[in-house]
């Protein structure tokens, strides 16, 4: 009976991180290496998206509607790379048009898939966050933020949605709200771990 409850254990366990393993990511650059962006006078602002994960994308779903303390700020409009179609914007809050769902050439995860583009006419405060938010664009989404995956590259490949969340940036960072990345890990093996130990 213990070998049968350690088992159960042990397939929610490795089960879990497949709910939450795909993330649209915000960056000041296209690059991807800060999550700080800088506002310090009016003009043009671009926040940069990525999505990560591992497999083949073929479309996201979400919104990305600006804080409050982005009031300075006036959207312009979204830039999808890679993009074959749309319904929506990331600003829209209203009945079924409520984010944007976009359709994706197919391409490998992490990727590049645009910006959102804003312009600011005046201050925005310190520690100013911005980030991704549940969508709910497409009637009968099983995720109101979440990413189609595909099969293969085939005009007849099988789609699958998964859930996504999101990791915003911060807008005029200080020293009390830095942002700072995740360190990068390489991949390993349980036999590399346990020798560490020997």
């Amino acid at each position: 009976m213990r070998t049968i409850g350690v088992a159960v254990l042990l397939l929610v366990v490795t089960s879990l991180p497949a709910l939450a393993q795909y993330e649209l990511q915000f960056y000041a650059d296209e690059a991807a290496t800060s999550c700080e962006l800088s506002v310090p006078a009016p003009g043009l602002v671009k926040v940069h998206m990525l999505v990560t994960g591992q497999g083949l994308v073929g479309g996201v779903a979400f919104k990305a509607v600006k804080p409050p303390c982005m009031e300075n700020a006036t959207w312009i409009s979204d830039i999808w790379q890679g993009m074959y179609a749309y319904s929506g914007n990331t600003q829209a809050t209203v009945g079924l048009n409520n984010g944007v769902d976009v359709v994706l050439n197919c391409g490998p995860l992490p990727r590049y898939i645009g910006w959102i583009w804003f312009s600011v006419t005046g201050p925005i405060p310190s520690c100013c966050t911005y980030a991704p938010q549940p969508g709910s664009n497409s009637p009968g989404n099983a995720y109101p933020m979440e990413i189609v995956l595909l099969d293969d590259c085939t005009p007849a490949a099988q789609t699958h949605e998964a859930p996504m969340t999101g990791r915003g940036l911060v807008i005029n960072a200080d020293a009390s709200c830095a942002c700072n990345l995740p360190v990068a890990t390489r991949p390993s093996t349980w036999g590399a771990v346990k020798g560490l130990y020997r």
